[in-house]
């Protein structure tokens, strides 16, 4: 029983940590692809989508018990 705590434990950190850390990586990307340079610009275009996604997915897996199972 202390396992299957344990594990659930770990589902909520990564969720925190992928909503937190997309979050925060949407953030960069956006303004990246505002304020910033070429070469820098497109890395922020290009990523957005990708942060955007991991928190999303975070989300879910904080609402939803066993999302990527």
């Amino acid at each position: 029983a202390w396992r299957q705590a344990a594990r659930q434990g770990q589902e909520v950190i990564g969720a925190l940590l992928l909503v937190v850390g997309g979050s925060a990586g949407a953030g960069w990307a956006l303004r990246a692809a505002t304020g910033r340079r070429r070469p820098l610009d497109l890395a922020g275009a290009l990523l957005a989508p990708v942060f955007v996604g991991a928190a999303v997915v975070g989300g879910i897996m904080l609402f939803v018990p066993h999302f990527l199972r």
